[in-house]
């Protein structure tokens, strides 16, 4: 005589798990992007949002990275040098989301990260809820001349603006050879 195994609680609890679906921690496969753009005079220019579908869930590779920046380093024909990326990474796991929501001293810190090496970045897997808090953020910094802050820098001191010219050191070592002595063979 076959006995049926009842699997109704299993089928509950399938049910019961699938409202809470949307607080376990999935996949990232599209992230927002900010260029922000500063100028010489450290005023915020420009502040561009784009969306960035990964081409591998939760990482952004080397040469995307790298096209990113190219393709976002002119804007308006000025042209910006990297000056920092930071990710944010909202990685909170949905055991302490309650208590993240309740606590006031939560270290919000872990989240924010400067990224030193331009090189494949990984996101953390978050709670689907939380994904559009997840970010990557590049600051470009208008590129000028040397000449220019040295200019800026004169006009500071009332002194002449400097020649738009490079300004190099010479050394001669003609003097040094001549004053050497030498040695005869015998």
């Amino acid at each position: 005589m076959e006995e049926e195994l009842n699997d109704d609680w299993i089928k509950e609890f399938e049910g019961i798990d699938k409202q809470y679906e949307d607080l376990y921690n999935s996949d990232v496969f599209f992230i927002p992007l900010h260029f922000v753009y500063i100028n010489k005079q450290n005023n915020i220019e420009y502040i561009i949002k784009h969306k960035f579908f990964m081409s591998s869930p939760n990482y952004i590779s080397r040469d995307e990275l790298l096209g990113l920046i190219k393709r976002n380093y002119i804007k308006s024909d000025v042209r910006y040098i990297l000056l920092s990326i930071l990710k944010y990474n909202f990685k909170l796991s949905c055991n302490n989301v309650q208590k993240y929501i309740n606590s006031e001293e939560y270290i919000d810190n872990e989240f924010l990260v400067p990224i030193k090496n331009i090189d494949t970045i990984k996101f953390e897997k978050t709670i689907p809820i939380f994904q559009d808090l997840n970010d990557l953020l590049f600051i470009f910094y208008e590129k000028g001349n040397i000449t220019d802050k040295l200019n800026t820098l004169s006009s500071d001191f009332n002194a002449y603006p400097l020649k738009n010219h490079t300004i190099t050191k010479r050394v001669f070592l003609k003097n040094m050879i001549k004053n050497r002595k030498k040695t005869q063979r015998k």
